[in-house]
């Protein structure tokens, strides 16, 4: 118990070293769980679930499962809040949810029937991004108090380049890896990769058990009736009205959830679309996509999130998907009708 304590607890007194080395460790960290990520989703999982025997409504479903499940981070406040350490939490379940993932290479070697693979498929992910969801608000506030205020822009910076930069390679040589096993044995390309997302979980569990936490200042309030303090985030009040009552926090959630309706719509259709409908391969694809939406990260680290690099930033990627977009409008069209009727 006591080395379970010095573990995953929560310190008094961190020297600056240990803020720099928790803070080097979480760049680690975040490489590995945005490779595995990219190698779990998106137009990877399309593909397995087409060589699985799925349809493409059942893959879009499956894809949209991240949006559906988030709706669990409103209720997590509930939990955290009250908490002087949330390390053990979330340096065991966020890997569990990536050991999840990673599990799902062995669906076809276990289960020979269509419907087993695809419903256990989709209890692994459903389940794993539950778990996800219930630990990312206090895996962002972790990392906040290891970085000072006026540092953030330049570490977020650095941390989301090398980020981008690792699951760029990865994404890159896994669907070159797809490619070459396509016409022989397309089961081999897909277990290859899942399989290296079950290595890079236990590797993420490794280091997160690593990052020390300082000690978590638990927010009070005082009850306007019973005069008691309550700690911030204790009940459905603080969490559905109070927030509310910000000016600045209701721009801020309305313009995230344009956002995110925006992504809901769009993210399932578009890696069916990259499997199914479009010329080239999991590698091109992947190549693009990264130049895209790597160049806000990289904006914004060059000017260490300047404010104005955002909409110069937002602008660029705009630019590049207008481009893609005009190129293959027709291809859209077309798939488009097809998967109406």
């Amino acid at each position: 118990m006591r080395s379970f304590k010095k573990i995953y607890g929560s310190r008094r007194n961190m020297s600056e070293q240990d803020y720099e080395k928790s803070r080097n460790t979480f760049v680690i960290e975040g490489m590995l769980a945005t490779t595995i990520g990219n190698l779990s989703m998106g137009v990877f999982l399309a593909g397995y679930v087409l060589y699985l025997g799925g349809s493409q409504e059942f893959s879009g479903l499956l894809l949209t499962i991240p949006m559906y499940t988030s709706i669990v981070q409103i209720f997590t406040p509930i939990i955290y809040e009250k908490q002087v350490s949330r390390k053990a939490i979330v340096a065991i379940l966020a890997p569990v949810h990536r050991i999840m993932l990673g599990l799902m290479a062995f669906i076809p070697l276990i289960f020979q029937d269509t419907t087993t693979r695809l419903t256990v498929l989709f209890a692994l992910y459903a389940v794993s991004f539950v778990i996800l969801q219930l630990t990312n608000p206090a895996a962002i506030n972790w990392i906040m108090s290891l970085v000072p205020d006026e540092g953030r822009g330049k570490y977020y910076g650095r941390r989301d380049s090398f980020m981008l930069a690792t699951s760029t390679f990865f994404s890159i040589s896994m669907g070159f890896v797809l490619d070459f096993f396509k016409q022989t044995s397309p089961g081999t390309g897909f277990f290859i990769i899942y399989l290296l997302v079950l290595v890079f979980a236990i590797l993420n569990f490794y280091f997160l058990s690593k990052i020390k936490e300082p000690r978590v200042q638990i927010r009070y309030y005082k009850d306007a009736y019973t005069g008691r303090k309550i700690p911030a985030g204790a009940n459905f009040k603080q969490i559905f009205i109070v927030p509310f009552l910000d000016e600045k926090f209701r721009k801020i959630i309305g313009m995230a959830s344009l956002w995110q309706f925006s992504v809901m719509i769009a993210i399932a259709y578009f890696a069916i679309y990259q499997v199914n409908v479009a010329d080239g391969n999991h590698g091109n694809f992947c190549t693009c996509l990264g130049k895209i939406c790597g160049s806000k990260k990289l904006v914004c680290h060059a000017t260490h999130c300047n404010h104005a690099a955002i909409p110069l930033s937002c602008l660029l990627v705009f630019y590049f998907s207008l481009r893609h977009l005009s190129r293959s409008f027709h291809v859209y069209f077309r798939w488009g009708l097809l998967v109406w009727h």
